[in-house]
Order: C-alpha cells, then sequence, then structure tokens
C-alpha cells in the first residue's frame, strides 16, 4: 500500500516508523526506480520517493528548472515525521544536499544524507549535455548509457525522453554554489571508480559538505550502479539509517 501526494509517494510502514527515507532520483527516472525499496526496508524505515514533475504520471506536466522550487515544493509536502534520513542518485543527489540545507534552516536537521554518484555542488559540472545540440545530445546520452537502444531508436519515444533528460540534466548542470557548504548532517558518499560521469576524485569533495562526518562507500558498476546493483546500495542504506536514527 502507498499513499500518493502530487510529489511524495509515501509506503505504508509499521504502525510507529522510528525513521523516514527520502528517495531522490536521477535524470530522466522518476519515484519507480526505488519501487523495491519500500518492500526490502526495515520495517522501522517508512521509504518516501520523490516523483518529480515530466515524468511517469506527472508526464503531462513540464519538468522544474528551478532548484528553489522543487527543493520548497518537497519540504511542503513532507510535512512533520520521524527522523529523516534523504538518499539521492546523481541530480537526485544535489536536490537531496539543497533540501538538506533547506530543513535544517527550518529547525528539522536530517539524520543523515546520502549522496550516490553526484557532484558536490561547489564543484562545476564539466559535461553540460543540455547545450548540445539535438544530434550531439543523443550520441552523448547513448554513450553515457542507462537509456535502452531500444527507446534511443524509437523517434517518439526517443523525442520524448530527449526532451525530459534535457530538462534535466539543465537542472543538474547548471547548479553550482561558489564556495562548500558544510552542514551539521552526516554524509555517506556512494560512488564508483569506473563511473565516467563523476569522477571518484570529486566525490571525495563531499568532505567538505558536512562538520558532522563524512564517509564513501565504494560499489561497483558505473554511473547506473543504482540500477545494477540496487541491493548493494540499500545494505549501504538501510543499517546506517538505523544507526544515525537510534539515538533520538
Amino acid at each position: 500500500m502507498s499513499d500518493r501526494g502530487r510529489w511524495l509517494i509515501r509506503s505504508a510502514p509499521s504502525a510507529r516508523p522510528r525513521a523516514r527515507l527520502l528517495c531522490l532520483p536521477h535524470a530522466g527516472a522518476g519515484a519507480s526506480l526505488f519501487r523495491l525499496w519500500p518492500e526490502r526496508a526495515p520495517d522501522a524505515v517508512e521509504v518516501v520517493r520523490v516523483q518529480l514533475p515530466g515524468r511517469e504520471e506527472r508526464a503531462r506536466e513540464p519538468p522544474s528548472l528551478s532548484m528553489t522550487e522543487v527543493v520548497a515544493a518537497i519540504e511542503r509536502e513532507l510535512g512533520d515525521g520521524p527522523p529523516t534520513a534523504i538518499f539521492g542518485h546523481s541530480l537526485g543527489g544535489l536536490i537531496a544536499f539543497e533540501l538538506a540545507k533547506r530543513l535544517h534552516e527550518a529547525g528539522a536537521t536530517p539524520a543523515r544524507l546520502f549522496v550516490s554518484g553526484a557532484r558536490p555542488p561547489h564543484l562545476p559540472d564539466p559535461h553540460q549535455l543540455h547545450r548540445l545540440p539535438e544530434p550531439d545530445f543523443i550520441e552523448a546520452l547513448r554513450r553515457r548509457g542507462g537509456i535502452p537502444d531500444d527507446v534511443l531508436r524509437h523517434a517518439e519515444l526517443r523525442d520524448m525522453v530527449g526532451r525530459l533528460l534535457r530538462a534535466d540534466l539543465a537542472l543538474a548542470e547548471t547548479w553550482h554554489r561558489p564556495e562548500p557548504v558544510a552542514l551539521p548532517v552526516p554524509i555517506t558518499v556512494c560512488a564508483a571508480r569506473a563511473d565516467a560521469v563523476v569522477s571518484w576524485e570529486a566525490t571525495g569533495h563531499w568532505s567538505l559538505c558536512s562538520t558532522r562526518g563524512y564517509e564513501r562507500v565504494e560499489l561497483p558498476g558505473d554511473h547506473f550502479f543504482i540500477k545494477q546493483h540496487d541491493a548493494l546500495v540499500m545494505a549501504a542504506v538501510f543499517p546506517r539509517i538505523l544507526q544515525a536514527t537510534a539515538a533520538r
């Protein structure tokens, strides 16, 4: 069972969840990326999946190009609840950090932040794929991976996916802070050395973004290890949530 808001899809947790985990997908993906997480989560953890506009049941809405608007909308719908941890992959990692910052400023500091396959916001994105002309953009998506070849060969599907990805990548690739911002939130970074989108070196700079501790978990696979090795990602996330909320 789940409760669907406009932005958030809430799982049916135990009667008194000890923690909740907010999950944010990568560019082009929807809340279904985390469809298995609620059933694999510990009973004490409520999984809340974020559905960004422009995809799945929100496909008729235009994608958002404003980080500020996205974060504000999620915060409004989230409301009060048990201690919150946030997980985000790639674009979702950037949104997760900005949401953690906003929640902290509102007096609801998250228990833990998980950033996965994401650069820290004070490092500029070196790729800027969203600026490419259409043929080059599609070829760059093909090289990056994560999209089935059948989709890229089908003109209508390719155009639909391409529009969403260009908007999402514009949001991800242009969001930049001139200096590191350190939050009083422990950060766990999930990263792969074979990730050609976000380098291993870049993920090390997340250490500048927390005053409460930083750790990096190495995972196999490429940039899309969130799909290739989701069980390993969950194994890194769920125990740390319980640990972070044990004393609260």
